[in-house]
């Protein structure tokens, strides 16, 4: 079951607007230091963010009590509220990153075959996308429409010397099959690794206990023969420098139902994910419980079925249909 995104409701035009204005007049640095009164308001008052951080954090910070839940919260708040800081100020060459194991990129580029580009909620992730300016193959980005008409997710891609198509998970089969088409034509997919929108993915532990992650991409890779890389974006000095990290670079091989055996794939990107959260624990935006148990999650499946059919299911839960067919899209 998918959690709603916290910005389909947060983040309005003014308050965008104002931080916009602070950003020209403070720069990035100072403009980030005033994210954290606002994200104050968020902490004390909306129950349903902190709800949706708690499955992280419980499992980052286990021995953490009540009042570091708190602080921690506030941190993370504050974090993903900078992020949005830094997606303008790359926009505006106010920010800069230099790229980790680029060599990885580029040998791929040089291939005429197509290849996915495996990204996370983590870092400035949205800012970094503008590192795909150095790519030299048609781009498409798999994304899910959001509700919040203030944010855009494509920002940081504006003038790519590139051909760039946006695929929304309301396609048929929630983009996959445009995906998948893209691949075999020898262009670059981007779509997210670390929040599974299908109902069924890979299980795999995480920060202690397992998980479940999207398998969409591996099981697309292990089909049509392409590899995955994976891009990682991190704080390097303070809001004006990032990393760009490309790695690991994965070859699934697979043949046959059974998904799991995609797991040692999946496991190459879940490591290294899970070594930044170590390193960079409010980097990462996971407002989703991806250790929901799998009972939970069936069980939730059914009965929205059942809606379905008896034709009494809310509007706002219609999109559960191309959740579970849809994955690793850009939310």
């Amino acid at each position: 079951m998918r959690t709603e995104n916290l910005s389909d409701s947060r983040g309005g035009a003014l308050g965008i607007r104002i931080f916009l204005v602070l950003l020209r007049i403070l720069g990035v640095n100072r403009t980030c230091e005033l994210v954290w009164p606002v994200t104050f308001f968020y902490v004390c008052f909306d129950r349903k963010a902190r709800q949706a951080a708690l499955p992280y954090l419980r499992h980052r910070f286990p021995e953490a009590g009540p009042i570091r839940l708190f602080f921690h919260t506030w941190a993370l708040f504050t974090s993903q509220g900078q992020a949005i800081v830094e997606r303008a100020a790359m926009t505006r060459n106010m920010a800069s990153y230099r790229f980790v194991n680029r060599e990885l990129s580029e040998r791929l580029m040089d291939r005429k075959e197509g290849f996915l580009i495996l990204t996370s909620h983590f870092g400035a992730w949205n800012a970094i996308m503008g590192g795909l300016h150095i790519v030299r193959k048609p781009v498409n980005l798999l994304i899910m429409p959001d509700r919040n008409i203030h944010v855009d997710k494509t920002a940081a891609l504006k003038g790519l010397q590139v051909p760039l198509h946006l695929i929304s998970t309301e396609s048929p089969m929630g983009g996959l099959l445009d995906v998948t088409d893209a691949i075999e034509r020898g262009e670059i997919v981007c779509l997210m690794g670390d929040r599974c929108l299908e109902g069924e993915g890979i299980e795999t532990e995480f920060l202690g206990e397992n998980a479940l992650f999207p398998s969409a991409a591996f099981h697309i890779a292990s089909r049509t023969g392409c590899a995955i890389l994976a891009l990682f974006a991190v704080r390097e000095k303070r809001h004006t420098h990032f990393i760009a990290e490309y790695g690991p670079e994965i070859h699934p091989q697979w043949q046959g139902r059974d998904r799991r055996k995609l797991k040692k794939y999946l496991d190459l990107y879940v490591k290294r994910l899970e070594q930044l959260c170590m390193e960079h624990p409010y980097q990462c935006f996971l407002f989703e419980n991806i250790w929901e148990k799998p009972a939970n999650r069936n069980e939730l499946h059914k009965k929205r079925s059942i809606l379905h059919r008896t034709g009494s299911l809310p509007d706002d839960s219609r999109t559960d249909r191309r959740d579970r067919n849809a994955t690793g899209a850009v939310p």
